[in-house]
């Protein structure tokens, strides 16, 4: 699974990260029948106790962990310039103290290409992380990020 199945998954997590419920729910199944194979159980097994068994994130989680891995390394400067020159904090836009002067700065728009895109989606679900996740260091930050959303 973790050789041949995941990497489908980690690889296209940008793009899966705009999947609507639907969508979502047939790649979750796909998941669970691979789950039921590894650990030869039944139809009946609970979902959740062959995530745990396999230490697994489900697939939502998954794409989560990895879309916010993507957002981190442009927040830090890991990633290309072409994408850590763009981005723009709440500090930098208002002169004066905001209780979100921490938060990346997302443009108001109304588009709805612009509204699906990584870059705003991507950075308001990273906005909306806790900040001890969020400020925590480059060796840290999958371990937080991995329990809170996994606990």
């Amino acid at each position: 699974y973790k050789t041949i199945i995941q990497p489908h998954f980690d690889y296209r997590s940008s793009v899966l990260f705009f999947f609507n419920l639907n969508q979502m729910t047939q790649l979750q199944k796909l998941q669970n029948r691979a789950m039921r194979v590894i650990l030869h159980c039944g139809r009946l097994t609970p979902i959740d106790f062959m995530l745990n068994s396999l230490s697994f994130l489900s697939v939502s989680q998954r794409i989560y962990y990895l879309t916010m891995i993507f957002i981190f390394k442009i927040v830090k400067g890991m990633a290309p310039e072409y994408l850590t020159e763009n981005i723009n904090y709440t500090h930098n836009v208002h002169c004066y103290p905001t209780t979100n002067n921490s938060n990346i700065y997302i443009s108001k728009t109304h588009k709805k290409s612009t509204m699906n895109s990584v870059f705003f989606k991507g950075y308001d679900a990273f906005n909306n992380l806790p900040i001890i996740v969020r400020e925590s260091s480059n060796n840290n930050f999958k371990r937080e990020l991995r329990n809170y959303i996994f606990p």
